[in-house]
């Protein structure tokens, strides 16, 4: 989903500049509660715990962020002020879920869940039915949980896999294996993206030189 090509060709028309759409490939970074500007240390602690996670769960997600805008994509993170304040004004009288789900729709082009806390397992469950949602949707799961025979990997999870989303298991202590996942999927999107805008806006050239041809008197191209 998110915005139309019509409406990003309006603003990246004539002059088209790479750079430009990429900082406009907005990325939803979701996981352990984390302020977007947030320095989280790196955990040092031997993950032995479901307690244990939630440390290195955050300091994922802060630096896939921050990975993510030294490759020039613009990332959210649902705890941004702006973010929330746009949502409040918005959706008057409206509930967080309604507003994350309209944000990823509208705004996010890539979605990287780390679901290691309540809030973030609630987020990957409201998505992974949506198709809409999950196809542009990676998850990155602490290896321990594989092969759990639980609800989560065999209810959430397997959702997710059913509706085109991604899944990785990743042991989350291998901090830069879990950041080469996000990153590899968020470019990945992006390069889609980017080359479906590129035939894109070579079909809206065809369409205005056309339409110059004709108002010439000329025949139409492909007509002669």
């Amino acid at each position: 989903m998110g915005y139309a090509m019509d409406d990003i060709a309006q603003v990246l028309l004539p002059k088209f500049k790479k750079e430009a759409l990429k900082e406009g490939f907005r990325v939803f970074v979701l996981g352990p509660s984390c302020r977007s500007d947030e320095d989280v240390p790196q955990p040092k602690n031997v993950i032995n715990t479901d307690g244990d996670i939630v440390p290195h769960a955050k300091y994922l997600r802060a630096r896939i962020k921050r990975e993510l805008e030294h490759r020039g994509f613009t990332v959210d993170f649902g705890e941004t002020y702006g973010i929330l304040e746009a949502w409040r004004t918005a959706h008057e009288g409206g509930n967080l879920a309604s507003f994350e789900m309209d944000h990823a729709e509208d705004h996010c082009r890539a979605i990287v869940i780390i679901p290691a806390s309540v809030g973030s397992i609630c987020e990957l469950a409201l998505f992974a039915p949506e198709r809409h949602l999950s196809e542009k949707t990676v998850a990155i799961i602490h290896k321990k949980y594989e092969n759990d025979k639980s609800f989560f990997v065999d209810g959430i999870v397997k959702l997710l896999d059913d509706e085109k989303g991604k899944v990785r298991f990743v042991d989350y202590g291998e901090h830069d294996k879990c950041v080469e996942a996000a990153l590899k999927f968020v470019n990945s999107e992006w390069e889609s993206f980017y080359r479906r805008f590129r035939e894109y806006l070579r079909a809206k050239q065809w369409e205005q030189n056309n339409a110059k041809i004709i108002e010439a008197g000329q025949p139409e191209v492909g007509t002669i």
